[in-house]
């Protein structure tokens, strides 16, 4: 007659200790580090060149533990990443017309960087006679715009105004080109969930191999 005895004691407590640490609050620096890097890859891929402040939108958001959220809540972001068609200032601002409003005549197209978004804030019309361009001066009148700054430098409110001339910061045009979809969060999304399995592996494995060095 043979008798075996199996001792489960070790084989049970191992398990254990692996499933204490497949919760979500166990798990979520694993998630954590694929979000970030998740992020780093979003801002390479987003044009540095006129959208530097889409390139700084990107964040990531933690709604509980074991999960992540990269997000980018910049309006612009949905034009590169599904692009634009032709349009003029009826497509770009609507059909509809509020009471006492008036349509648009043409689109404010930026030239240089401190002209973009220039016009979110107030703004008032008119001329100049001096204006630089490429490091050279020029004396002619042209069209500008005088844009109201508000920025804060060491607790204090300090207001200031930015001179946009004409052609040379800032065009009107009555139709522009749309643009192409950049599908830069498309393209991304089975890159990030590659990158999420495999710091899930890694961390398996490590786990099985020691539950209390993880």
């Amino acid at each position: 007659m043979l008798r075996v005895t199996v001792q489960t004691d070790a084989a049970r407590q191992h398990l254990q200790a692996i499933a204490a640490k497949l919760t979500a609050e166990a798990i979520d620096k694993v998630v954590d580090r694929a979000a970030f890097e998740t992020q780093a890859a979003l801002i390479m891929a987003t044009p540095k060149k006129w959208f530097g402040q889409v390139r700084r939108g990107w964040i990531v958001v933690k709604p509980q533990p074991g999960q992540r959220l990269v997000a980018n809540e910049n309006p612009i972001m949905l034009f590169l990443e599904e692009g634009t068609r032709a349009h003029g200032p009826r497509e770009f601002y609507g059909p509809g017309l509020l009471p006492g409003q008036r349509r648009k005549k043409a689109l404010f197209i930026p030239l240089t960087r401190r002209a973009v978004n220039a016009t979110a804030g107030p703004f008032e019309t008119g001329t100049v006679d001096q204006f630089t361009l490429k490091g050279e001066t020029y004396w002619e009148q042209r069209r500008a715009l005088f844009v109201r700054t508000q920025s804060v430098r060491g607790g204090v409110v300090r207001t200031g105004r930015t001179t946009l001339v004409y052609g040379v910061d800032y065009v009107l045009a009555k139709r522009v080109k749309g643009i192409s979809a950049m599908h830069i969060t498309a393209n991304e999304r089975p890159q990030a969930k590659a990158r999420l399995l495999l710091h899930m592996k890694n961390y398996l494995r490590s786990l099985i191999q020691n539950p209390s060095a993880v």
